[in-house]
C-alpha cells in the first residue's frame, strides 16, 4: 500500500429507482416532483444559502500533486463546506395543509452536483425528507424515520446540478420535531478542464464493458456489487454482499481495507474504523442494455455497517449493512456472491466494478490467475484483463472464478502509472480470499468465523438471491395476499405486523393473508429462519397503508361527578353494546349512540364496549373509571410496583389534601382484585390499625386486572397490570 492503489473516487448519478427505503429518480422531462412527490412543482424554498466560490484551478492542481505521491490517497472530486445548520421543523416550519414544512435552497456556482453528510438525524413518525434540484429533473427520497442516525451521519445522494433545494414536511400533530444538523455541503467540481466527471453514467474509459454485455450469464453475480460513499461525503470504492455457510443472509459486505485505512499504515484506528461505520452503499447501479446509450437501471442505497474484520496483509475489509434486510430485500435485486476459499489458482474469471463511480462494468481474464506479492509474499491474485479493466473506484469490488465464486477483493495495480491511460494498464492485483479466511488469527481479522458461523468447515458456497415480498400501497378490508420470493427450501416463516393490520391466515403459512385493522402507515414483517442454522434469522419488511376498519377502539371517560360518569366511545358504528363494572357489580347496556351516561358510584370501575367497524369485524375498547373519593378526586392508597410480576404492595397514605388524616388504616378494609372480564380474582380482608399489606399475584396470567378497595372511609379503584 505504499504505491497508487486503485482507491476512490466520486459518486455522481442521475437515476430512477426501486427501493422501499430511500430512493433517487430521474426524469429527463422534468416532471420528478409530480412523478413521486406531492410536492408543487412550482415550490419555492423558504429560505437560500449560497456557497462561496473557491479556486477551482488551485484545488486541482493539489489534486495533481496528491495523485503522484506513492502513498494510496482518496480521490478527491469536490469541495465540501462545513455549514452546521441546525433544522428544527417544529420550530422553524410554515404550515402548508396540514403539514409543517421546512426547506432551504442550496445554489454552488457550476457545482455538477450537490450531496450533503447529516448528523444526528431524528425525523418524526410520518415525516419526509427529499432534495431535488431545480429543473425538476431529479428528486431523492423519501428519508423516513427508518433511517435516523441521532449518533452518527447520514449520507444522502449526489443530486444534479448547482442549485438544490432540502425539503422536509411532518404532520401537524407529530408528537415530536424532526431535528437534524446540515454538517456539510458537497460540490462537485470534477470534470473542469477536461477531466473526468466521477460517478457520471459514461465517465469511465471506453475499453470498459457495461455489466449487460454479460447477461444473463452474470446478472445473479452482479446483483451483490455495490458502490460505497464514504463519510466524508466526496470518496468511494466498490464491494459486494457475500453469503454465509447457513446461507442466513447476514448482510456481510467485502471491500478493501485501504478504503477505510486513511493514513495507509496497515492498522485501523478507533477513528478509522468509527467512519467506516457511516458509509452508504448503493446497490444496481447499472445500464439495462449493453450500449453505452441504453438506459439504466433504479438503484437502492443503504446507509451504516458495522465493523467485523479486516487485515492488512490482503487488504480485506468485511463489514456488516446495518437493518438492510428490514428493507424488504431491496425488492429481489440484490444477491449474496458465493465464495471459494481454496488455494488452487483459478483458470479464468472476472471482476465486477464500477471504475470512477460509472454504472457497473466486468472486466474478463480468460486466462488462469498468476500471484503476485504486495505488503505480504504471494498474498495476491494477479490478472492482466483480457477485457476491460479497473480503475479509481473499483478498489474492493470482488473477483470471481471460473465458477463465479469470489475468490478474492481489489487491491490495486501497484505498477499504476498515472501518465498512461486505464485502457492501457490491465494488469490489477486482488487480496487472497483463502488467506484472508484466517488471516491475522482473531475474529476482527479473519473471514472464517463470520461466514461459517457454524463452524461447518465448507469450501465453497453459491450465489442466492435474497428473499423478498409483495408489495401493496394499500391494505382495506379486502385480504392482501404475501408471499415470499425466492425463499430456500426448508426456511421457517414468523410473521407480524402493525396494530393496524391483522393476519387472517395461521401463523408460518406462505403466502399469508393481511387486512386492515385501521387507518394509517402500516407494515409487514417477515422473519424467516434457515434450517439447521446457528440461530440466525433474516427480517424482510414492507410497508403499506391501513384503510380498514379497525377492532381497537377507545373510551373517553369524562370525570366522575357523585358516582355520575359520561362515556364517549371513539370508532366503530351502531349499536355499542356497553359493559360496566361499577359498586353494584356488572350491568350490560346497549345504546345506538356511542355516548353512555351511567352511575357507575364512587368507588369508579371499569368499562368496556363492543361494535363493529367498517368492514364488518367486531372492535372493542375499555377503559378504567376513577373514584370520586368522596369528592375530593385523590387516593388514600398506593398500590405498587405497577405493572407487577409477582407482588402487589397496597399502602395507605395521607394527602396534602387533609394532612391530618393518619396514615394508619383505622377500619376493616376489603381489597379485591378483578380480572379484565370484572370476575374476582384475589380477595384479602386487611385489619384495622395497618398501613401496608403484601397481595401475592405470582400465580396469575399476564394481563390488565383492576384493583378495588372498599372501607368506611375508602372506595377508589386502580388499574393493575400483571406482566
Amino acid at each position: 500500500m505504499k504505491t497508487k492503489a486503485l482507491i476512490y473516487l466520486f459518486i455522481f448519478m442521475t437515476t430512477q429507482f426501486v427501493f422501499s427505503q430511500v430512493q433517487s429518480n430521474y426524469y429527463p422531462d422534468g416532471n420528478a416532483l409530480k412523478e413521486t412527490t406531492d410536492i408543487d412543482s412550482n415550490y419555492k424554498a423558504q429560505t437560500s444559502l449560497t456557497l462561496p466560490d473557491f479556486n477551482l484551478a488551485a484545488m486541482i492542481e493539489e489534486d495533481r500533486r496528491i495523485e503522484q505521491l506513492e502513498e494510496a490517497r482518496p480521490y478527491r472530486f469536490g469541495k465540501a463546506f462545513d455549514t452546521n445548520i441546525t433544522v428544527d421543523v417544529g420550530k422553524d416550519g410554515e404550515e402548508i395543509n396540514e403539514n409543517l414544512v421546512w426547506s432551504m435552497e442550496f445554489y454552488s456556482k457550476k457545482a455538477l452536483s450537490i450531496n450533503f453528510v447529516l448528523e444526528e438525524l431524528e425525523l418524526a413518525d410520518n415525516a419526509e425528507l427529499y432534495i431535488f434540484n431545480d429543473n425538476n429533473t431529479m428528486v431523492y427520497g423519501p428519508v423516513t424515520s427508518t433511517s435516523n442516525k441521532k449518533e452518527d451521519v447520514f449520507l444522502t445522494d449526489l443530486i444534479f446540478g448547482d442549485r438544490v433545494t432540502v425539503y422536509v414536511k411532518e404532520p401537524k400533530q407529530s408528537k415530536r420535531s424532526s431535528r437534524f444538523n446540515i454538517k456539510r455541503v458537497v460540490h462537485a467540481y470534477r470534470g473542469f478542464n477536461g477531466e473526468m466527471t466521477g460517478g457520471t453514467p459514461g465517465s469511465s474509459e471506453s475499453c470498459n464493458n457495461n455489466l449487460a454485455c454479460f447477461y444473463p450469464l452474470w446478472s445473479a453475480p452482479g446483483q451483490s456489487v455495490a458502490l460505497t460513499l464514504l463519510p466524508n461525503g466526496n470518496e468511494h470504492c466498490s464491494g459486494c454482499l457475500l453469503t454465509t455457510t447457513d446461507q442466513s443472509f447476514r448482510p456481510y459486505f467485502l471491500t478493501a481495507f485501504h478504503c477505510a485505512d486513511t493514513n495507509q499504515n496497515d492498522v485501523l484506528s478507533t477513528t478509522e474504523r468509527n467512519n467506516a461505520q457511516n458509509w452508504m452503499y448503493k446497490f444496481g447501479f447499472k445500464r439495462v442494455g449493453c450500449s453505452n446509450t441504453s438506459l439504466y437501471y433504479n438503484w437502492s442505497t443503504s446507509n451504516g455497517a458495522t465493523f467485523r474484520a479486516g487485515w492488512g496483509n490482503t487488504d480485506f475489509l468485511l463489514m456488516e449493512l446495518q437493518n438492510f434486510g428490514d428493507k424488504n430485500s431491496y425488492s429481489g435485486n440484490i444477491s449474496y456472491a458465493g465464495w471459494d476459499r481454496r488455494a488452487n489458482a483459478p483458470s479464468s474469471g472476472a471482476s465486477i466494478h464500477h471504475p470512477a463511480g460509472d454504472l457497473a462494468k466486468i472486466s474478463a481474464e480468460n486466462n488462469p490467475f498468476q500471484t503476485s506479492s504486495w505488503s505480504g509474499t504471494n498474498n495476491h491474485w494477479l490478472v492482466n484483463f483480457d477485457d476491460g479493466v479497473v480503475q479509481h473506484g473499483s478498489s474492493g469490488s470482488p473477483i470471481f472464478n471460473q465458477n463465479q465464486r469470489v475468490v478474492g477483493q481489489l487491491h490495486g495495480n501497484q505498477f499504476y502509472n498515472s501518465s498512461n491511460s486505464y485502457c492501457s494498464q490491465s494488469r490489477a492485483e486482488y487480496g487472497r480470499f483463502n488467506l484472508s479466511w484466517n488471516g491475522g488469527g482473531t475474529n476482527a481479522t479473519r473471514l472464517s468465523n463470520w461466514l461459517d458461523p457454524c463452524g461447518t468447515g465448507a469450501l465453497t458456497t453459491n450465489t442466492i438471491r435474497a428473499p423478498f415480498t409483495n408489495i401493496y400501497g394499500t391494505i382495506g378490508c379486502t385480504p392482501r395476499s404475501y408471499n415470499i420470493y425466492h425463499l430456500p427450501a426448508g426456511y421457517s416463516v414468523s410473521w407480524s405486523s402493525s396494530y393496524n393490520l391483522k393476519r387472517i391466515s395461521a401463523q408460518g403459512v406462505v403466502p399469508a393473508q393481511f387486512k386492515g385493522n385501521g387507518t394509517g402507515s402500516a407494515w409487514i414483517r417477515a422473519t424467516i429462519t434457515p434450517p439447521n442454522g446457528c440461530g440466525n434469522s433474516y427480517n424482510i419488511r414492507t410497508t403499506t397503508t391501513a384503510t380498514g376498519g379497525g377492532t381497537n377502539m377507545s373510551i373517553s371517560v369524562y370525570g366522575n361527578n357523585n358516582g355520575w360518569v359520561s362515556a364517549q366511545a371513539n370508532g366503530g358504528s351502531s349499536p355499542y353494546n356497553w359493559i360496566i363494572y361499577g359498586n353494584g357489580g356488572s350491568n350490560q347496556i346497549t345504546t345506538t349512540s356511542s355516548s353512555l351516561n351511567y352511575n357507575i358510584g364512587c368507588g369508579g370501575g371499569y368499562l368496556q364496549v363492543q361494535s363493529t367497524n367498517s368492514c364488518g369485524d367486531n372492535a372493542y375498547g375499555s377503559q378504567f373509571v376513577s373514584s370520586c373519593s368522596s369528592g375530593g378526586g385523590y387516593y388514600f392508597m398506593k398500590v405498587y410496583p405497577n405493572p407487577t410480576t409477582d407482588q402487589l404492595t397496597i399502602e395507605r397514605i395521607s394527602s396534602p389534601e387533609k394532612p391530618n388524616v393518619d396514615n394508619i388504616i383505622t377500619q376493616v378494609t376489603t381489597v379485591t382484585l378483578y380480572s379484565f372480564t370484572g370476575n374476582p380474582v384475589k380477595t384479602l380482608n386487611v385489619n384495622k390499625n395497618t398501613n401496608k399489606i403484601s397481595l401475592d399475584v405470582s400465580d396469575l396470567k399476564s394481563g390488565n386486572y383492576f384493583l378495588k378497595i372498599i372501607g368506611d372511609e375508602i372506595l377508589e379503584t386502580h388499574q393493575i397490570i400483571i406482566k
